[in-house]
């Protein structure tokens, strides 16, 4: 008979699994394809960070998965659908993705006929090209112009056509006139014009206006720059009789620095003699501020954890499809006054490995209890990326 606990256990994975199938079917997100990783040098990167999307011909096939300085040159790891045919000779580019702001990769595919590009083959990027398709367009618009003025076209016609300029000098005469008349503050016009008081309104109302569009232009830089995670995981402890279910979101500012906020579930087994209360399922809550380091691969947190004071180091130890990290993190031990007794006074010490499993799973194990008695720990997480979170974001603001 299986106890209470690994019955909650048993129900909370089953439902992080209906939920990951349900986001695959609605959203096609790429959690659930294979994919391959490619590396890619640009001698700059133009403002492209992590978990911006790598596009072929207008559709999304993949994802940017880490930037770093290689040489004089920044090397890109990117992944993309395993399905998507790259060959020798593909290019890649840095676009802007809208007219507010933010980037991805553009990848060409090479000639037909070339030989298929193989897994981490590491391919030349182009230098970011807004500037040079700017100046070609520029190119292309003196060109019509200079053809406007052989002769072609309506303004061709117009400087080439005697009749027609005698018209436009006495069209020009006319408005003269009229520019005197307004100067001199005849008619409704020129009165409009001439008052200084209805100039100093309208400056001021430009100004507003101007500070409005600076506003809304600060806001949103600030906007884009935010990236959203949302994530569930489930923790067995053996010798302490229960498991631990959370769901967080984690809000990150800034590439350096992170805020997040999580609901606790401890499920313990009714007959433990760590059970205070009657009641198995005891609920706490997470809030913690976090601080990277050293490129980002260190990070500082604290605050509350898992309904009591404490804190913790994450450390990257890989990047790429696979990343991993390690974690060391304490907190104050339940005890008698709670309803729940861990049976230490020690701080309830836990370190571990992480590992992201498949594209949004995650695997963890470690040790706990470093102060009394260490024991083993296996946890495994789901994690909504910020693409993901935009993406159902829209899908919900865009039901009936």
């Amino acid at each position: 008979m299986l106890s209470k606990e690994v019955k909650v256990g048993v129900l909370f994975f089953t439902a992080l699994i209906i939920l990951g199938v349900f986001t695959a079917v609605i959203g096609k997100l790429p959690m659930l394809h294979d994919t391959r990783t490619v590396r890619v040098h640009f001698p700059s990167v133009s403002g492209l960070k992590a978990g911006d999307q790598v596009r072929m011909q207008g559709l999304e096939i993949g994802q940017v998965d880490s930037l770093k300085l290689e040489g004089e040159k920044v090397l890109v790891v990117i992944s993309v659908n395993r399905d998507v045919p790259l060959r020798r000779g593909a290019k890649a580019r840095i676009l802007d993705a809208t007219a507010l702001g933010g980037k991805y990769l553009q990848l060409v595919n090479g000639p037909a006929g070339a030989e298929p590009l193989p897994d981490y083959e590491t391919i030349e990027g182009e230098k970011p090209a807004a500037i040079m398709e700017s100046l070609s367009g520029l190119s292309e618009t003196l060109s019509k112009f200079s053809g406007m003025l052989d002769g072609e076209g309506t303004l061709g016609k117009l400087m080439s056509d005697g009749e027609l300029f005698d018209n436009l000098k006495a069209g020009s005469e006319s408005l003269k006139n009229i520019l005197a008349k307004v100067e001199k503050g005849d008619g409704t016009v020129g009165k409009l014009v001439n008052d200084e008081e209805l100039y100093d309104k309208a400056g001021v109302a430009m100004e507003k206006v101007g500070d409005v569009a600076e506003a809304v232009e600060q806001f949103t830089g600030k906007m884009n720059e935010i990236r959203t995670y949302i994530g569930a995981s489930t923790s067995t402890y053996p010798s302490f009789d229960y498991t631990l279910s959370k769901v967080y979101l984690r809000i990150e500012t800034r590439p350096d620095r992170y805020y997040l906020v999580g609901l606790d579930m401890f499920n313990v087994d009714e007959e433990s003699v760590h059970l205070i209360d009657d009641e198995p399922e005891i609920f706490a809550g997470t809030v913690q501020l976090a601080r990277k380091f050293f490129n980002n691969r260190l990070t500082l947190r604290g605050g509350l954890l898992e309904g009591k004071i404490g804190g913790g180091l994450d450390i990257q130890l890989l990047d790429g499809v696979t990343p991993a990290w390690f974690t060391i993190q304490g907190r104050e031990s339940y005890d008698e006054h709670d309803d729940l007794d861990e049976l230490t006074e020690d701080l309830m010490l836990e370190s571990s490995i992480g590992v992201k499993l498949w594209n949004h799973w995650k695997l963890i194990v470690g040790v706990y209890d470093w102060m009394d008695e260490p024991q083993g720990m296996a946890a495994i997480a789901f994690e909504f990326e910020d693409e993901d979170v935009k993406y159902l974001t829209g899908v919900l603001g865009a039901a009936p």
